[in-house]
């Protein structure tokens, strides 16, 4: 089992983990997940920075809704003002 890979994923709800899980089950890639949030957009707006930061040492995938923000370039500018890291991968469905 030493080669999982570590994957953080970072999601708003239970219904965004299950579409982002499903979605990485599909790449048949072994992985050791650790999911986070789970309880709103607030959550990961506010640590979005600290994601960023951990992405240097293990890949993270963030998972948000775009809710009334106009685009999605505007709401990472907005919630990551520094560049983000290459292992940080923010999807705004």
């Amino acid at each position: 089992m030493d080669n999982l890979l570590p994957i953080y994923i970072v999601v708003e709800d239970v219904l965004s983990e299950a579409v982002l899980l499903k979605l990485l089950y599909e790449t048949r890639m072994n992985y050791n997940f650790t999911v986070l949030g789970k309880t709103g957009k607030d959550y990961i707006d506010r640590r979005i920075r600290n994601f960023n930061e951990a992405a240097q040492g293990i890949p993270c995938i963030l998972l948000r809704d775009l809710d009334n923000e106009d685009c999605a370039p505007t709401l990472l500018n907005k919630c990551l003002p520094t560049p983000k890291h290459k292992n940080l991968l923010f999807i705004l469905p």
